[in-house]
């Protein structure tokens, strides 16, 4: 079963309506076949392009900025590319940039009681320049402790923490990618 189905009707559920009532996208990821979003173990068990991330596939294009967190609570990563435009949830492409797994839509985690990954990853188009990163607690369901890293021709790492306040943004990072 498609993920997106289990996702959409879990949401359907919540909020007491039918399938597509969210004006929140579902992303749209095929279980086990080394894909975006797939479990796996490492990198050999995600397609071509794909890397291990915390037990998820994700993308790794040119470079990737990856956000991870324990606790059921809907945490998004928003990335800003030094245009000025976004890349998250409600844009998930911009300026060669792409939003391949999402995981706790409207606090409903494809895994309630392992860690949560969501990933933007940038391709050979890349914008040189300064790139901003947030984290945001969405819901507000739970607070939690969250990592991101940035990994490819860029590296960086940072840790920092949510309050359990629907919409609380964390701090804003930066980092610089000069091709």
């Amino acid at each position: 079963m498609r993920r997106t189905t289990l996702l959409a009707a879990a949401i359907a559920a919540i909020l007491g309506c039918s399938e597509g009532c969210s004006d929140r996208p579902v992303p749209d990821v095929q279980r086990g076949d080394g894909q975006s979003g797939d479990v796996c173990e490492d990198d050999s068990e995600c397609v071509d392009g794909a890397v291990c991330f915390n037990q998820v596939c994700v993308q790794e294009g040119l470079f990737r900025v990856s956000l991870s967190w324990s606790v059921v609570s809907d945490f998004d990563l928003h990335v800003v590319t030094p245009y000025g435009n976004e890349v998250s949830y409600a844009t998930p492409s911009n300026d060669a940039g792409y939003l391949d797994v999402d995981d706790c839509v409207y606090g409903v985690c494809t895994d309630p009681s392992g860690v949560h990954v969501e990933n933007i990853y940038f391709n050979a188009m890349a914008v040189p320049g300064t790139y901003r990163v947030y984290v945001m607690n969405f819901d507000g369901a739970a607070p939690g402790q969250y990592t991101v890293e940035v990994a490819g021709a860029v590296t960086q790492t940072w840790s920092g923490e949510l309050p359990g306040i629907p919409n609380t943004s964390s701090v804003t990072y930066e980092f610089e990618f000069m091709p």
